[in-house]
């Protein structure tokens, strides 16, 4: 009878272990991804801690993920300058390199493996990436919010979002 004991607890204890991995592998897809989320705040980690906020203390911006698997991204700075000419052709160095390094979008075709989520960047405001693929771990997901980590120059690029509703 003791055996059987262990056997049976053992085989719960089993069971639950692989139902818990199996809701953890399922936790992200395309299906539950699909919407459009606003950005809460994106920051890059250093090394040693120091954080930066990437697009200011108020970033602003947008993913739509689709779930037939196309997505567009949009992230400003809250404080971008107005154009002084009110012609962004006219713009100034001064306002052209504000404008160009408090933004970035792009838009493409993305895939979701596991715990992460790759972009694969069709055009974009900074061509270096166009046709490029880039990977981002998926970290406290739920239905409502989630957070995007890069490991990137010497540190972390961490976005949080929020679905909107």
């Amino acid at each position: 009878m003791p055996g059987r004991s262990i056997i049976a607890v053992s085989t719960l204890c089993l069971s639950l272990v692989s139902s818990s991995i199996g809701a953890i592998a399922q936790a992200v897809s395309r299906e539950n991804l699909s919407g459009a989320w606003q950005l809460e705040s994106a920051v890059f980690i250093a090394a040693d801690g120091t954080k930066i906020d990437s697009f200011g203390s108020n970033p602003v911006g947008r993913i739509t993920l689709t779930s037939d698997g196309t997505y567009s991204l949009i992230i400003l700075r809250a404080d971008l300058p107005k154009v002084a000419s009110n012609n962004r052709l006219q713009a100034t160095p001064e306002e052209n390199k504000a404008i160009v390094t408090g933004s970035v979008a792009h838009f493409g075709s993305y895939d979701v493996s596991g715990n992460s989520i790759s972009l694969k960047i069709g055009f974009g405001t900074f061509p270096n990436t166009n046709g490029s693929e880039q990977k981002r771990d998926i970290v406290d997901f739920t239905n409502d919010s989630w957070k995007w980590v890069v490991n990137e120059r010497g540190g972390q690029s961490v976005n949080q979002w929020k679905r909107v509703k």
